[in-house]
């Protein structure tokens, strides 16, 4: 009879708080009609893991995930998306606090880095805006680094840019011509 009643309270326990292996992954939490909902954890093969909220087999609510390349996000999920305030963090120092829109940010402050680039400033509606700095100095780019005002993603208003090229090369070149409300820091030579 005890034998009986252990069996039975494995399975009742199972059958509210289960452990499923999937191709999505290793779950261990809460279920509701045979979906993840409630509290969980799922484990990927890749070695990704979220700890956090379910509903109706998707991540939704308060969780973290992270990745084995050392990404981090603690926040807001919506049917499986970073989708509210959260803050990503990465291994090379970049992260973003702030609200998220289908997983991406939208709204916040961040820095962002590649290799020996770096983006850092204000975002809203998906792009940098307001005071920002950006350093350039692995790309084609023809600037170094700029410090000053964005607006959609854009150089706007007050900055300060600096410069690859010498300085007398930036003072024939065309492409400052197009540049309008910026202010270039740098010497001038002959005019």
């Amino acid at each position: 009879m005890k034998n009986l009643l252990l069996v039975f309270h494995i399975l009742l326990i199972f059958s509210i708080v289960g452990c499923v292996a999937k191709p999505k992954g290793v779950y261990v939490g809460e279920k509701k009609d045979g979906e993840r909902h409630g509290q969980g954890t799922v484990t990927y093969a890749d070695g990704k893991k979220y700890e956090g909220q379910f509903s109706k087999g998707r991540k939704h609510g308060e969780g973290t995930q992270t990745w084995s390349d050392g990404r981090k996000y603690v926040g807001k999920w919506e049917k499986s998306k970073r989708n509210g305030l959260g803050i990503m963090t990465y291994k090379d120092g970049s992260m973003f606090d702030g609200e998220w829109k289908r997983n991406k940010p939208f709204n916040g402050k961040g820095v962002f880095i590649k290799g020996p680039d770096r983006m850092e400033g204000e975002w809203k509606n998906g792009k940098v805006e307001g005071y920002g700095k950006m350093s350039n100095s692995s790309s084609k780019k023809w600037y170094k680094s700029y410090e000053g005002e964005f607006k959609k993603g854009k150089f706007y208003g007050q900055g300060k840019m600096t410069a690859k090229k010498k300085s007398d090369d930036m003072a024939r070149s065309p492409r400052l011509a197009k540049l309008k409300g910026l202010t270039f820091i740098g010497e001038f030579k002959n005019g």
